[in-house]
């Protein structure tokens, strides 16, 4: 309830409140789409970041690399961005990507941004011997699996600390006029 209500707020306020921050990062060509069943739309780029992000965000002594996508149309002037946030935390941004092209289409001069969630995807993923074999989080493999990780690093990957890592890439990513 109040952790996913604080997410939302912390979205609506990256996307509200302009900040201009020299992020120094550097962004490499990536696919538009990451599973490559698809060529990349005519006209549209996409570049790639792994960003270093807090462990544990309370103490910063640790860190983790989260994966942002960023997706624009090459021809259009910047206005801004759209950050497309899968409803984890928990999933990985592929599973938004289908809504890349609707976006743009509907907001050409903003960039459309994805974040893989922590320990998800591209983000420090968090990975077991019998993950492949997991059929859901009852399955009693799963108990197998979450015995191979480690307990104190296990416990930074909530949604808390997913937020943070969304502000933190938000403001990371901004551009002057944002």
């Amino acid at each position: 309830g109040k952790q996913v209500c604080w997410m939302f707020l912390v979205c609506l306020l990256c996307l509200i409140i302009p900040t201009v921050i020299s992020s120094g990062l550097q962004w490499t060509a990536c696919s538009v789409f990451s599973v490559p069943t698809q060529p990349d739309p005519p006209g549209i780029s996409a570049e790639c970041l792994l960003i270093p992000s807090c462990l544990d965000w309370k103490n910063c002594d640790q860190n983790i690399e989260v994966f942002v996508k960023k997706v624009r149309v090459v021809e259009a002037k910047r206005a801004g961005q759209m950050w497309l946030i899968q409803g984890g935390p928990g999933g990985t941004s592929v599973t938004v990507e289908n809504l890349i092209v609707p976006f743009l289409q509907q907001m050409p001069t903003h960039d459309v941004m994805l974040i893989d969630h922590r320990g998800t995807g591209r983000s420090s993923p968090l990975t077991c011997s019998v993950i492949s074999n997991i059929s859901g989080i009852f399955d009693p493999v799963m108990k197998k699996c979450i015995s191979e990780l480690d307990p104190v690093v296990l416990h930074h990957y909530n949604t808390e600390n997913a937020a943070n890592d969304l502000f933190h890439a938000v403001s990371k990513t901004r551009q002057a006029g944002d």
